[in-house]
């Protein structure tokens, strides 16, 4: 099945900081782009979309990473020891490396975190008013806090002992802290 016309892919750098191939095969290509109005309700949008494409040699799209990240998420916490997982918190920090400015709320509230290995998506009733800023420019940073307990960690996961910690989403991973649950004396 062919499409009713022919898609236009982007043509400068620019466009290409815009619009990121998502994926193609012999029919279609996905790009996406920001939302620019609104907040969205569909804060996992990249990711679902991703998810269900595949190329055309059977491969999944989302296996594919683009060369370089528009953006570096970095985790900063001093703190090791935390009392319980629901405690758990750390300085974040969005450094926007592209030509284009980033609508904050639909890239913070499209994070993943991986929680020894594994990734969980963000609580919905996490997700409501921004009370941040809206944009960030390209080759600047955002400062904010992340917490565990905004995420759908099931509880058998979140326990006593040694876990590692990270946050991701469809374009970037950011490092990876050690952290302890630990019952403090």
């Amino acid at each position: 099945m062919s499409a009713d016309y022919t898609p236009i892919p982007p043509d400068t750098v620019a466009q290409f900081e815009e619009a990121k191939l998502l994926g193609s095969n012999e029919t279609v290509a996905v790009y996406c782009t920001s939302f620019t109005t609104g907040t969205p309700s569909w804060t996992t949008w990249k990711q679902d979309i991703v998810k269900h494409l595949t190329l055309s040699n059977g491969k999944s799209v989302s296996a594919i990473k683009p060369e370089h990240s528009p953006y570096e998420i970095v985790l900063h916490e001093e703190k090791v020891v935390f009392d319980k997982a629901e405690t758990v918190s750390s300085p974040i920090v969005i450094r926007d490396l592209g030509v284009k400015k980033m609508i904050a709320p639909d890239l913070y509230w499209g994070l993943s975190v991986v929680w020894d290995g594994k990734e969980y998506k963000r609580d919905p009733k996490h997700i409501g008013m921004w009370n941040g800023p809206w944009e960030i420019m390209p080759k600047t940073a955002w400062r904010t806090i992340f917490s565990l307990s905004e995420y759908l960690g099931p509880a058998e996961v979140l326990t006593v002992g040694r876990h590692t910690i990270a946050l991701r989403d469809a374009f970037a991973e950011s490092n990876t802290l050690t952290v302890f649950i630990e019952k403090i004396k």
